[in-house]
């Protein structure tokens, strides 16, 4: 394991502000493409969620 962060700082370079609800919260619109994988989320009742 290595503290060094440094490798990984253009990441928070290029990434949107998180209050947009948008990929480019978490992903950075650099990388050229991505995957959404949904699960079968239920809530307390069982009942799907997304």
């Amino acid at each position: 394991m290595s503290a060094d962060v440094e490798p990984g700082r253009w990441i928070v370079q290029h990434l949107h502000g998180f209050n947009e609800h948008t990929v480019a919260s978490l992903v950075p619109p650099v990388v050229v493409s991505y995957a959404r994988m949904f699960h079968p989320a239920k809530d307390v009742d069982g009942e799907s969620v997304r």
